[in-house]
């Protein structure tokens, strides 16, 4: 049962209080092996806790991990109050989902890198978020539980402490972090809903580039569902072609592969409207401004458990302007197509739907590279 909030140890002015919670155990525990299991800390995070002196039981500060805890003892966690190695602090607007003693959860805009890198020291969300916080003069070191590419928009979680995130991170590992995303990719999908299970890897000498790599990737699950399709005006030869069309996919990455979703769409022959890297385009006709300035994607939902706690946490971002301008043209030229074919089919007697003339195919499984064939004996 946690009783605090975060404010300053009083015992000790330069750590910043965590968490207090009070024992339920029928028979004595180690508090090493309390925390663990019932608080659901890390190892990291006894580590953490053990080398700042941050553990107290019942106002006794600097307690061995190794301490017998009985039931109805006050266990307070306390860490360094400290900002966020590496992260300058940057006074400018963020879009704030959902705040908490322990996190953070933010709308991230497209254009915008997560954290720091090499090529971008500044103007990241996490530079936006040391700024907020250094505003309201709580000191902490903020981590990024997951990471959005810098031209996907949607929720990103901070963690307002190391115990935090690992708590978080853990649920991103164990597949229990649920993240929903909105895609608009080129063509028509056929199937209502999918699989893809096609391992990842590092494209050699392509710095941030991923690719199916059937030998040596990660393992990357992404399950998507259709939402709407927007059939194009055909699919001609030459000069007469007409657009393939478009649709609006819910996809749900099973893992969290560098670029997973953007891979395997665009694998699977439906690369996301906008991705130059993996084959979108503009996704518009020849001549005309592109549907969108950056690849369409973005994370719409996130389900988990907040920290220290068995309570749900359910998030959704709203779908920023420019996605939704996409839609809107999708379904124009939506329109129009079922209103040329209601003509055509008029005019010739037949039926007809305002679909491509050649639908793409559902995502198919890439077949697996063949064995190398075994070297021949040298001759005797």
């Amino acid at each position: 049962m946690i009783l605090d909030e975060h404010r300053e140890h009083r015992d000790c002015p330069n750590l910043r209080l965590v968490l207090t919670t009070v024992v339920q155990s029928a028979t004595p525990r180690r508090l090493g092996s309390y925390l663990r299991s019932e608080l659901g800390i890390s190892r990291r995070g006894l580590r953490l806790l053990k080398d700042c002196g941050g553990l107290a039981v019942n106002g006794a500060a600097a307690v061995p991990v190794g301490t017998y805890v009985e039931d109805g003892d006050a266990i307070s966690l306390s860490l360094p109050s400290e900002a966020s190695p590496g992260v300058n602090p940057e006074s400018f607007p963020v879009a704030l989902i959902y705040e908490d003693e322990h996190l953070l959860v933010l709308d991230k805009p497209a254009g915008m890198v997560t954290h720091p890198v090499k090529s971008h020291q500044s103007g990241t969300l996490a530079n936006g978020v040391a700024g907020y916080l250094a505003d309201k003069g709580i000191c902490c070191a903020s981590h990024p539980v997951n990471r959005l590419d810098k031209d996907t928009s949607g929720l990103v979680v901070f963690a307002k402490n190391p115990l935090a995130h690992d708590q978080v991170a853990a649920q991103i590992v164990a597949g229990a972090f649920q993240r929903t995303y909105l895609a608009l990719v080129v063509g028509v999908v056929a199937a209502d809903a999918g699989c893809i299970d096609w391992p990842i890897g590092e494209k050699p000498a392509k710095g941030a580039e991923r690719y199916i790599d059937w030998a040596d990737g990660k393992p990357a699950v992404t399950k998507w569902e259709l939402v709407r399709a927007y059939p194009g005006s055909g699919a001609g030869d030459g000069a007469d072609a007409g657009q393939p069309g478009h649709s609006l996919l819910k996809v749900r990455p099973e893992t969290g592969r560098t670029h997973q979703i953007r891979v395997h769409l665009a694998a699977a022959g439906f690369p996301i409207v906008g991705d130059a890297l993996y084959g979108g385009e503009g996704g518009s006709e020849e001549g005309e401004p592109p549907l969108i300035a950056r690849q369409a994607l973005h994370a719409a939902q996130i389900c988990f458990t907040k920290p220290f706690s068995a309570e749900k946490l359910y998030l959704e971002s709203p779908l920023p302007e420019d996605f939704a301008a996409a839609l809107r043209h999708c379904e124009g030229a939506a329109d129009t197509a079922g209103a040329a074919g209601t003509s055509d089919a008029a005019d010739t007697g037949t039926a007809s739907a305002a679909q491509p003339s050649k639908a793409p195919k559902a995502p198919k499984a890439p077949k697996a590279p063949k064995a190398p064939k075994a070297p021949k004996a040298p001759d005797a």
